[in-house]
């Protein structure tokens, strides 16, 4: 995933047509997901490489099929870098690697509807703030349940991001005085 990447990206586009793509993008993985509209048991996990790393929330409905609802990225057809779900298949020795969190009852257009919701509201990409972790854990809250790790992003990508912040607002403050003085 490239959101090491990316500081900024624009909010998810909500327009019925990036809707239609996202689900479009579900296509390749009918045979691995379970009825839409049937409630049953799921598995749900956390898949991360560790600090400061991508994070993603897999779900399992069987013990055999993962599959993944995490953040990513597409150049839109507006030319305007977003936000977007995504899903992929996770396999092999990545199985391996999922914390496990709890289980939750529900339907898996469920977890779509609250990929989607939490997705379109949570605004502006920001690195260290409105990023992978905190998509993750408001998926999880939006489906009642808790991450393991209390952590909401990572303290020290924040306390940067601020400083940088900090300096860009300076910077432009001091170039619109310089203008306004010319």
């Amino acid at each position: 995933m490239d959101s090491c990447n990316n500081f900024f990206v624009s909010p998810m586009d909500t327009s019925e047509d990036a809707i239609e793509r996202f689900l479009d993008d579900l296509i390749p993985f009918a045979g691995q997901l379970p009825d839409l509209k049937q409630a049953r048991t799921f598995s749900v996990y956390s898949l991360s490489s560790g600090f400061g790393s991508h994070e993603s929330i897999v779900f399992s409905s069987d013990g055999k099929n993962y599959l993944t609802v995490e953040l990513g990225f597409e150049d839109a057809v507006d030319g305007v870098r977003r936000i977007r779900p995504i899903c992929r298949p996770i396999t092999g020795e990545t199985i391996a690697k999922l914390k496990y969190i709890g289980t939750t009852m529900t339907t898996a257009e469920r977890i779509i509807g609250a990929a989607l919701d939490t997705m379109a509201s949570l605004g502006t990409y920001v690195k260290g703030f409105t990023d992978c972790q905190r998509y993750c854990r408001l998926v999880l809250q939006e489906l009642r349940l808790v991450h393991p790790d209390p952590h909401d992003g990572d303290l020290v990508v924040k306390i940067a991001g601020g400083i940088i912040l900090c300096l860009v607002i300076a910077i432009l403050t001091n170039k619109a005085r310089d203008s306004q003085k010319n």
